[in-house]
């Protein structure tokens, strides 16, 4: 069906063609902005803002506002709709994806927040797949408030169709000349750093819900409409963008919890299995058989000896100069990341290293706790590909604890490894390799205890 199939039945209704380039560019968006919990409705919305606003602003010659693309994408990782404010009149877009339209649904945070609370409240039916949206119907804020229906499991006010006014016309021509008396909305009161410290450390554990309903609704709205914390909660929710590490680009990484390893206190050393004795032959016959061994095992051997030289000594140099070698001409991961680690060793701040950064992670069964270190290791592979290194290391006691479980799973949840932790075991790692934009999840789950990081590459 198209829009003008749907608007014949009412004239009133506006119906808008979207752009398949508009859908093109706000998917990117979207894809590359937003969790992937809220995706799809950072998507809907945004592609709602983008063909609506033009249309507002042929009809009217009235300036037009609204909060910026950044701010809508972190308020829609947590609620549905977004706010125009065109002249003295605000209006609250709810975009909604349902064939069958029965109701305008409307997030409480659109109606009970002092500064979020619009004058006008519009119902968009947007289809995707077709090509096309339409503003069916709307109410103005005390029919919402004094009618709606509430419903406190979801925080959500619903009107039915039949109590909704469908000229969108002649609601902004009227509105204008109406002397408007805002409605008295209870203010929110305030919230102490510390307690926000507290719910944001709770709501951030908690990336596949959706937070708004998780806590009390007054502490929640105080998160979401300050700045500083609905960003902070966003960006811990969103994929750590791994690229941006390797252009040095540590903001994400910073709000959300990621250090150097040596904040950490941690060692990122060889561990390989032991030596034999090739790897005690002197360090020119060891660089000679990093250049030329075709046999990758003995190579790997002589990879190791290097990085335990003395970093001060004649040789080092040539050292240095045969592993950066291996990092940019070698195709095997194993041994790329062997000369990695050997070639920090000896020149810790080389520009061929990997990027390395690491988490302390809190799992806790009953009133036991267990903190362990999740560390990620990024190195160019090629002019497309980025190798990874994943490694788990215990944090407080010398062994991380038995049955832990690191889970690696790619963006549809597919599981293709899993690393379960012996007694005997103080590190878990893995190494694989992924192309840009291609999404991983590392889970760690110990017991009932579960915790979930996801990554873009």
């Amino acid at each position: 069906m198209t829009v003008q199939n749907l608007t014949d039945f009412n004239q009133e209704q506006v119906g808008l063609h979207i752009e398949h380039n508009i859908q093109e560019e706000c998917w990117q968006i979207a894809k590359n902005n937003a969790p992937n919990i809220s995706r799809w409705a950072t998507y809907l919305n945004l592609m709602t803002l983008k063909t609506i606003l033009p249309w507002f602003t042929e009809i009217s010659e009235e300036q037009i506002s609204l909060k910026s693309e950044t701010e809508l994408l972190e308020m829609w990782d947590f609620v549905n709709g977004f706010a125009l404010n065109i002249g003295k009149i605000r209006l609250i877009i709810i975009p909604s994806e349902y064939e069958d339209l029965g109701e305008i649904c409307v997030p409480q945070e659109w109606v009970d927040i002092p500064s979020l609370a619009g004058d006008y409240y519009l119902g968009v039916q947007i289809n995707p797949d077709d090509g096309w949206l339409r503003i069916w119907g709307y109410c103005n804020y005390e029919q919402l408030k004094n009618e709606a229906e509430y419903d406190a499991f979801t925080r959500s006010y619903s009107l039915e169709e039949d109590q909704l006014e469908t000229d969108i016309m002649f609601m902004l021509v009227t509105a204008e000349y109406q002397e408007k008396q805002h409605p008295f909305i209870p203010e929110l009161g305030m919230l102490s750093q510390q307690k926000a410290r507290e719910l944001l450390t709770q709501l951030k554990q908690l990336k596949d819900y959706a937070p708004r309903l998780i806590i009390p609704f007054q502490e929640w709205c105080l998160i979401f409409i300050n700045d500083q914390w609905r960003k902070e909660l966003f960006e811990a929710r969103k994929p750590i963008n791994l690229t941006a590490w390797m252009h040095y680009n540590f903001q994400q990484a910073i709000l959300t919890g990621w250090q150097t390893v040596e904040s950490l206190d941690l060692s990122l050393g060889l561990h390989t299995n032991g030596t034999n004795g090739f790897a005690m032959r002197s360090g020119s016959m060891n660089i000679a058989t990093i250049y030329h061994c075709e046999n990758q095992n003995q190579r790997k051997i002589a990879i190791e000896a290097v990085g335990k030289m003395n970093p001060h000594t004649g040789e080092a140099q040539s050292a240095i100069a045969a592993l950066t070698h291996v990092l940019r001409s070698c195709e095997d991961d194993d041994t790329r990341w062997l000369a990695e680690l050997s070639l920090r060793n000896l020149d810790p701040d080389n520009l061929a290293l990997g990027i390395w950064r690491g988490k302390i992670i809190d799992l806790g069964i009953d009133l036991a706790k267990h903190k362990v270190a999740l560390v990620i290791g990024t190195l160019p592979k090629n002019k497309t590909k980025t190798s990874i290194f994943v490694r788990l290391y215990s944090r407080e006691e010398e062994r991380l604890p038995e049955n832990l479980i690191l889970s690696i799973m790619d963006e549809t949840g597919r599981e293709f490894q899993k690393l379960v932790s012996r007694s005997v075991d103080n590190i878990l790692q893995y190494k694989f390799w992924g192309n840009p934009g291609e999404q991983f999840s590392l889970n760690l789950s110990l017991g009932n205890a579960q915790i979930t990081e996801t990554f873009v590459i």
